[in-house]
């Protein structure tokens, strides 16, 4: 026991460099040109249908609207047939006022507006249930669904499309923030640039799937193979079942190389609590054996491959043409630097004479620094906060997630967007009226 805390400890510190030598590299590639790229590995630029889910008006809504290439339109789009399908949740929906001159100031652009929500409902989801009218619509495989607070480079589409090659089903942005200001805002960027890269980038490096909902671009085909919207409704991680449904196709996913930039308008410490317990939240209650994916690390399993079969009974195997390995939680709360700290040193201390205490705290400090190095690796510009900041924002983090995380683990309900919803095991949710 003690040499396999010693040993996750290590592997977890390799982690943060294993992520900064891949987003050098990824650099590399997002400064090439995105189109030449596409045009070279398939010799030309598909049609793409872009799923905008919309409920309320975020103070940054219109920004992150004109900035979706829409004002700016780049050679890549002169080439590129492209729609932007626009969902509220309700008629009456405050975005609806911003969404309706943007469409008149930018005639050129191929945009509508649907009516979701409730309306059109499918299941517990509610952002299915609202992105449902605009997927039906949708004229092109190529699909990509993309949430109300993400802002979008003149970029980032033509490099994910780039990336859409044949035997590629998805392609997803890693989550990030962008430049904004007050603790809460430096304490998303810390989290986000951080302990939760860490483990996305390198879930993704290995080959496990592990994809965020937040921007993705899909094959529409693997999504209607799959059962359509209505398939993934009942789930309330429909991205993670969404990555399942591109491997059961035979499909791999990548990921971008350009980040997906949250720019919601009103960060704050209640909302980055309420996050991280629905995160810890859903992470223990997708898996029937959260306690058992605590413990030990991943395994490869493979799925029924019957693309009209969405069994819930994985099947572990050796190997196999349609093998596949998938997480949908961080082994929290064993990543977590505190956590995993005190295991380490009582270990290192079992093992040898060394004060636990020291060891503690060398721990510590090589987690704190070792994490800014990554943000830093992350980040295309300067970040706007000192390391003062950076250190309040990562210690704060740090000494609360446990308690986010058990008060996720010991609740059954979460509120989001619309709603509460109560969740089951296995992922399903149901909206409590």
């Amino acid at each position: 026991m003690n040499e396999l805390g010693i040993t996750w400890k290590k592997v977890l510190s390799h982690v943060v460099f294993l992520n900064q030598n891949f987003i050098r590299n990824k650099n590399i590639l997002g400064n090439c040109s995105c189109m030449e790229a596409y045009q070279r590995a398939a010799g030309g630029a598909p049609g793409i249908s872009i799923l905008k889910p919309l409920v309320g008006a975020d103070p940054n809504l219109q920004d992150n609207l004109e900035n979706f290439n829409i004002a700016y339109p780049n050679l890549f789009f002169l080439s590129l047939q492209y729609e932007l399908l626009i969902c509220v949740h309700e008629e009456k929906d405050p975005a609806v006022k911003i969404v309706e001159p943007l469409m008149e100031r930018y005639p050129h652009v191929d945009a509508r507006l649907f009516l979701g929500g409730n309306n059109m409902k499918i299941g517990g989801n509610p952002k299915l249930n609202n992105l449902l009218p605009g997927y039906q619509a949708a004229k092109y495989d190529f699909v990509l669904i993309s949430d109300s607070g993400i802002r979008t480079g003149k970029d980032d589409l033509s490099e994910m499309v780039s990336k859409m090659k044949p035997n590629v089903g998805m392609v997803h942005g890693l989550p990030f923030v962008t430049e904004r200001k007050g603790f809460a805002a430096i304490l998303d960027k810390v989290y986000f640039g951080g302990a939760h890269a860490r483990m996305y980038i390198t879930m993704n490096v290995v080959g496990i799937i592990c994809v965020s909902g937040m921007s993705n671009l899909i094959r529409k085909s693997i999504l209607d193979d799959a059962g359509g919207l209505q398939e993934f409704a009942k789930y309330i991680s429909e991205d993670y079942y969404m990555g399942i449904a591109c491997a059961r196709s035979g499909y791999v996913t990548r990921l971008s190389s350009f980040p997906a930039l949250q720019n919601a308008g009103c960060p704050s410490l209640s909302s980055f609590r309420k996050r991280m317990v629905r995160f810890g939240n859903i992470t223990t209650i997708s898996t029937s054996l959260p306690l058992l994916y605590m413990l030990y690390p991943p395994v490869d399993w493979t799925y029924q491959c019957k693309k009209s079969t969405w069994e819930n009974s994985p099947k572990k195997v050796d190997d196999g043409p349609c093998s596949y390995r998938a997480v949908h939680d961080h082994r929290e709360p064993m990543t977590e630097c505190f956590v995993l700290g005190l295991f380490v040193s009582w270990a290192i201390s079992y093992l040898t004479s060394w004060d636990p205490i020291v060891c503690f705290m060398v721990h510590v400090i090589q987690w704190f620094i070792l994490d800014y190095l990554q943000l830093k690796a992350l980040q295309r510009e300067p970040l706007n906060f000192s390391k003062v900041d950076y250190t309040l924002a990562w210690m704060y983090r740090e000494c609360l997630t446990p308690f986010f995380f058990l008060e996720g683990l010991f609740s059954r309900t979460v509120r989001w967007r619309t709603g509460t919803f109560k969740l089951h095991w296995g992922g399903y949710l149901e909206e409590v009226r």
